[in-house]
């Protein structure tokens, strides 16, 4: 979030707060739905700034990363997948994943995680920028620390942030001294 996530997040934050009133004031049924990135940030926003409006926050990168995974094991797309998320959004961890036929492909992504994290060996076509091949390379670390779960990639923000702040620093002004 240090890089990119935060200046989109304040640039949000006033559009929020209208947005819920509309959605609060308009709306008696499910109410209203928003897929923001990051959601966590924004959906704690709305929270605070309308604690009566009925909005759900959801986030699309389980759904990415379960596409490298396919790509990982060589399968057409994450739809070949059985997958057990637990958590929300960006906070979370795959706890299962099997083939339509029931055969248990974590112990294949664990061994590929554990020295690759979620490079994929395709090109994706929306997370290809140098910063998302790092992400992708970070989940070794923070896959590290609980082998028995594969995890989101937003969770190295929370268990590796002064890696993450250092990271603008060396990239926008050359080595740290």
């Amino acid at each position: 979030m240090v890089r990119v996530g935060l200046p989109t997040v304040c640039a949000r934050l006033p559009g929020c707060w209208s947005w819920s009133i509309i959605c609060s004031s308009t709306h008696q049924g499910p109410g209203c739905s928003t897929t923001p990135n990051p959601a966590a940030i924004v959906a704690e926003a709305t929270r605070r700034l309308r604690p009566d409006a009925r909005i759900i926050n959801i986030c699309d990168m389980p759904v990415a990363i379960e596409g490298l995974f396919a790509d990982i094991l060589g399968l057409p797309s994450r739809k070949a997948l059985n997958v057990r998320y637990y958590g929300l959004n960006h906070f979370g961890w795959w706890t299962s994943i099997t083939d339509k036929a029931g055969n248990d492909l974590m112990p294949a992504l664990k061994r590929h995680v554990a020295e690759q994290g979620y490079s994929s060996p395709k090109e994706d076509f929306q997370h290809k920028a140098p910063s998302w091949i790092e992400t992708f390379k970070k989940v070794k670390d923070v896959f590290a620390l609980d082998p028995t779960t594969l995890p989101n990639t937003y969770l190295k923000y929370y268990l590796y942030p002064d890696y993450e702040v250092r990271i603008p620093t060396r990239s926008l002004r050359g080595p740290t001294r």
